[in-house]
């Protein structure tokens, strides 16, 4: 093709991230939970390549993140005691649309939806191994309550969970709500709880990537 050869660095810096992927997620490696661990944390950014993003021209690096989908053994183990997982709506990502979740009726929708999959997030019982059914809910990541993720050295307890988080951020610290003063302090007190998505010292954004991307619609993370 026309394409090999326009600058040596790029080419390198793709051979490095295949050699890393191939060897972190390769079916051995994830046998292990420190090796499917491994393997996500350079997936991560990329399993949308699997639905959702499969044109990005960097999907085809990722190709060996595969592996991470194809529910092992281990996992089936995991789940036959377990209750039975059952798959999200269809309309998931329509029902729990962040511009829409101000209006109570769609945000219950949205609500009612995720709480089939809140085994992703340790409720009920875990799945939160079983990677390809939890990112069914990526939508559900916006009104699943961060005080489940709690960063590091964030809070001091004395809240109980829910208490502050009614709304989304991007509702709480929409421009609207910003001209009243009170919004204002609502938004202020929302966002203080995870600065450290954006801290330059202290940062916690790879420990919580769901939570934080949703609070970069802070004023103070922009």
């Amino acid at each position: 093709g026309d394409t090999i050869g326009h600058g040596g660095g790029e080419g390198d810096r793709n051979n490095g991230i295949l050699q890393s992927i191939s060897s972190a997620c390769n079916k051995d490696n994830i046998q292990s939970s420190k090796g499917k661990e491994e393997c996500f944390e350079l997936c991560e950014d990329h399993m949308c390549c699997f639905g959702g993003c499969q044109d990005d021209k960097e999907c085809g690096l990722y190709a060996n993140c595969w592996n991470l989908l194809d529910t092992s053994d281990a996992d089936k183990d995991a789940f036959e005691d377990g209750p039975k997982l059952r798959p999200p709506p269809d309309d998931l990502e329509e029902l729990c649309e962040p511009s829409t979740l101000d209006q109570d009726i769609r945000r219950t929708q949205c609500q009612e939806a995720c709480s089939i999959g809140q085994c992703c997030m340790g409720i009920g019982f875990s799945c939160q191994t079983n990677i390809k059914y939890c990112l069914q809910f990526a939508a559900c990541d916006i009104i699943w309550e961060p005080e489940l993720y709690s960063p590091m050295g964030v809070g001091d307890g004395s809240q109980s969970p829910g208490s502050s988080k009614d709304a989304p951020i991007s509702v709480t610290c929409a421009p609207d709500s910003l001209k009243s003063s009170l919004g204002q302090e609502a938004c202020d007190k929302a966002c203080s709880e995870w600065s450290c998505c954006w801290d330059q010292d202290e940062n916690c954004f790879d420990a919580n990537p769901s939570v934080c991307v949703e609070y970069m619609a802070c004023p103070g993370a922009r």
